[in-house]
């Protein structure tokens, strides 16, 4: 979560390759199903760099495809709540 607290950040995202570590630290949360996902949520909502939010629903939909295809039952379940969870919230801003 460190790395989400300190990259999530509306003039780092601008730099290059800020970004790509603020990506994988959101989608690496979100895989672990950290404790911290609330706060992720949260700190996505405030962001002003709408580019980065639909680009982290996008990337998290097709890894949440993927782990699908790959896991069976219980543990794809789990391991994409989140992911959908993360697609959702940015479609219901979008509308």
């Amino acid at each position: 979560m460190d790395l989400a607290r300190a990259y999530l950040n509306d003039r780092l995202l601008v730099r290059d390759k800020y970004s790509a570590v603020a990506l994988n630290a959101v989608l690496g949360l979100l895989l672990l199903r950290s404790h911290h996902v609330a706060e992720l949520f949260d700190r996505l909502a405030m962001l002003h760099q709408r580019w980065f939010v639909e680009l982290a629903a996008r990337r998290a939909g097709w890894l949440k495809d993927d782990v699908e295809k790959r896991c069976a039952g219980d543990v794809a379940a789990t391991m994409t709540r989140s992911l959908a969870n993360l697609v959702q919230q940015f479609q219901e801003r979008s509308n």
